[in-house]
């Protein structure tokens, strides 16, 4: 138990020192942090320049797919680089997030690594405050193997306060997928409408189905739903701007939203919900044909039977009715994204060999073999992906993606004490115990301060 407890106060006072440098925005970083001014343009990588060590920190370890296909490229740059030693510094999942924040503040930042989005409850955000990343905005604007590479959606997320700091790697998005031979079966058409959906779910109920394999988990699939619903309600934008305090909560439109997320959610789903991870969800009632709707990641569709695969296609998540918003969106985002150490960055000797080698790190190249060979999905424009090597309804549910606008998910622009909040309370609702106009008040009194 000293263990532990020592654990959690070092940690604790980690994320106090960090919040301690991003308190004040426009605050100049302390000069532990300050990386040192860069008087000189970056050269080309030369294989006989200076000797020069990188540290690499990534949680893409050997047993994870993205490992071996990022190993390859880093091989292949050493034996064209041999004056560059790649100092590897590998954490397996979310102890990555632990390693940058503690190497934060020892102010010893990676050369180059991986890591999630700038959203609060992954803590980089902070860190970029603080100065210790490096501003990659002009390069990435100017460098010719950036142009046309990303949509400006990705940018997006890479950048905050009108800086860019990460280079993107791999995406998600939030796809809804249903079981047409269930629905075949059962007499009921495809949804297109959201009417139809409301339709098909009580008549899966009906016929003693569990219309939904969703969980209500922290950062729950019905969550997602959540912000579906939401976002065609109000739009995207005027949603991010009630979640990050901007605007009053306790307006009809969002009760009317809650309303229909109860009829669509609310005794729809399993009774274990509460319970289960989206793991769970998929092996208990999306593989054994229990549920015939769903809606997740689409990093979870290789935990799909290849055999339920085949049964099901994707859908577009339809429009709300009398909603604000007109046009079909999706919710996806970056996953992961390459970021670089100030200091590096202002190291003459290290910044070409990090141009370089985060060029062939998020290349097309390296993209189709994320794709094909570890599973990924990409945010690379113009990639041929072979749908064989990747499957059917991946790619289906790819290619649909590829051609909505996206939404930014809601939870990015909460802070990790509103979002467990926000979680307990929507998971009362989901059980059935808050109606849509508590809710809404309750919601109102955790986003909204004014």
């Amino acid at each position: 138990m000293k263990k532990i407890g020592s654990v959690v106060l070092m940690l604790t006072m980690i994320f106090a020192l960090l919040a301690a440098c991003s308190g004040n925005e426009g605050a100049e970083p302390s000069k532990a942090s300050a990386p040192p001014k860069n008087t000189q343009a970056a050269s080309e990588p030369q294989k006989d320049g200076p000797k020069v060590t990188l540290r690499f920190a990534t949680n893409y370890v050997a047993n994870q797919p993205m490992g071996p296909m990022q190993q390859q490229i880093l091989d292949q740059f050493k034996k064209d680089f041999p004056n560059v030693t790649i100092a590897m510094e590998e954490s397996a999942g979310n102890d990555l997030q632990t390693k940058i924040k503690m190497d934060a503040v020892s102010d010893r930042i990676p050369d180059v690594f991986n890591y999630w989005r700038m959203d609060p409850v992954f803590g980089l955000d902070g860190i970029a405050k603080a100065g210790q990343l490096a501003d990659l905005s002009d390069w990435v604007k100017s460098d010719p193997a950036f142009k046309d590479l990303f949509d400006d959606d990705f940018w997006k997320t890479a950048t905050l306060e009108g800086k860019t700091y990460g280079v993107p790697i791999v995406m998600y998005f939030m796809q809804m997928f249903v079981n047409k031979e269930i629905l075949d079966k059962a007499g009921i058409a495809v949804p297109q409408t959201f009417e139809e959906l409301l339709a098909a779910t009580k008549a899966l109920k009906a016929k003693g189905y569990v219309p939904w394999g969703i969980n209500t988990q922290a950062d729950s699939l019905a969550n997602r739903l959540y912000n579906y619903v939401m976002n065609g309600m109000l739009t995207n934008e005027r949603a991010l701007k009630m979640h990050s305090g901007q605007e009053s909560m306790n307006v009809p439109e969002v009760v009317k939203a809650l309303t229909l997320l109860k009829e669509l959610v609310v005794g729809n789903i399993p009774e274990d919900a509460v319970a289960l991870n989206t793991d769970a969800v998929i092996s208990k009632y999306i593989n054994t044909e229990k549920s015939a709707l769903f809606e997740s990641g689409s990093f979870s569709t290789p935990l799909i039977k290849p055999e339920i695969q085949a049964k099901m296609v994707a859908i577009d998540f339809p429009l709300i009715p009398d909603g604000a918003q007109k046009t079909k969106t999706i919710e996806k985002d970056l996953t992961n994204l390459y970021y670089v150490s100030a200091k590096s960055w202002a190291d003459t000797d290290k910044r070409p060999y990090i141009q370089e080698l985060l060029r062939r790190l998020t290349s097309r190249e390296a993209g189709k073999s994320y794709a094909e060979k570890a599973g990924q999905n990409i945010p690379m424009k113009g990639v041929e992906v072979d749908p064989v090597k990747i499957g059917r309804l991946a790619f289906d549910a790819q290619k649909l993606a590829a051609k909505l606008p996206a939404n930014k998910w809601l939870n990015a622009v909460m802070k990790p004490d509103q979002r467990t909040k926000f979680e307990s309370k929507m998971g009362a609702f989901y059980g059935g115990q808050i109606t849509p106009e508590k809710l809404a008040e309750d919601l109102n009194a955790i986003f909204y301060s004014k």
